[in-house]
């Protein structure tokens, strides 16, 4: 049966946490009824490329979060079902990551990890053995020269071996993990999406989420004629495809007062800092809140079980529900229009 990646990512939630999570959404108190369903953490700051679109290429601190610091975390997320490895660098240039990725298979959670794959294959290999549930793979170019492009510092080649060798191996070795890759869609890959899919279904990936162009969104909308249209064209394309397609919803609405993730999950920063989400890594400030602001506290305020209802966070959720946009959120695709 095709599931979505957000099938057999909701499932790792208990029930009555889901229920609990959707009472919030409802109701929308300052204090969140349900426990945080996930964990998102920023191992490091450190990155081997220099995308044009990120925030990482400008910063003149780098930090990683201290493996220690992490124990921690996981002492104190003990209900906590997920964990997500993502963040604003690239988490194999943690020398203690995959350390991080075992501990949390042997507290039996549920393990996104997002990558560029431009990393050695044997520590991919390594990272699959501990039967994680998702790799997550930003490309966003379509073919060599896009991407390579838009990624500084990146190569193509090596993206397409590691993805390859990536699915033979899962399939080798009977594994549950499912690869993710990630494309911005815009004006400059709109007409070439079929053949990226093409190419993505031969190398054995599970599945294409697609998004427009985050902080522009109606401007690229109109500029690729129909964002929903080319939805529509890639979902006939793949309908009997094993390839799932999970395509960014878009609304003409400002959705502030309806953001679900400060009742989500949380965002932990490599400085420690929490955020209740991760659009901080898109603001041009975000050296500066996770560095010296810290407006949600950090690890050093509260362990992420009292963080997730501490008085920065009830503050936060209160402001949202009278709909008053917190500075923090401008620019947010969700404040921009798209749900």
């Amino acid at each position: 049966m095709r599931r979505s990646t957000k099938h057999s990512f909701m499932q790792a939630i208990p029930l009555s946490n889901l229920l609990r999570y959707t009472l919030d959404l409802y109701i929308r108190p300052s204090r969140a009824l349900a426990k945080p369903s996930y964990l998102q953490i920023s191992t490091t700051s450190r990155c081997n490329l220099a995308c044009k679109m990120c925030n990482n290429q400008r910063l003149r601190r780098r930090a990683s979060l201290p493996l220690e610091d992490f124990v921690t975390i996981l002492q104190h997320a003990r209900e906590v079902p997920i964990i997500v490895f993502s963040g604003i660098g690239e988490n194999f240039l943690h020398r203690d990551f995959l350390d991080m990725v075992d501990l949390c298979r042997q507290e039996g959670k549920y393990i996104q990890v997002t990558t560029n794959l431009n990393v050695g294959k044997h520590r991919l290999e390594k990272l699959l053995t501990y039967r994680i549930d998702l790799i997550d793979v930003s490309i966003d170019g379509w073919d060599q020269a896009s991407y390579e492009q838009i990624r500084i510092h990146g190569k193509w080649s090596l993206l397409i071996e590691n993805l390859q060798a990536m699915s033979q191996f899962i399939r080798e070795e009977s594994l549950p993990t499912r690869i993710r890759v990630r494309l911005v869609l815009s004006r400059y890959n709109a007409d070439r999406l079929i053949d990226f899919v093409t190419l993505m279904e031969r190398l054995g990936v599970h599945a294409i989420e697609i998004s427009p162009l985050t902080g522009a969104v109606h401007k690229e909308v109109r500029a690729v004629s129909s964002y929903t249209t080319i939805v529509k064209a890639l979902r006939r394309r793949l309908k009997q495809s094993s390839v799932i397609l999970e395509a960014q919803k878009v609304s003409n609405v400002k959705a502030i007062n309806r953001c679900p993730y400060p009742y989500r999950g949380m965002y932990i920063a490599e400085t420690g800092a929490y955020l209740p989400c991760c659009w901080q890594l898109h603001n041009p400030r975000y050296e500066q809140i996770v560095h010296e602001e810290f407006p949600f506290g950090s690890l050093k305020d509260y362990t992420p079980d009292m963080a997730w209802n501490s008085p920065p966070m009830r503050h936060f959720r209160r402001m949202m529900r009278l709909g008053k946009t917190p500075d923090f959120c401008r620019g947010c695709v969700l404040f921009k229009g798209a749900a």
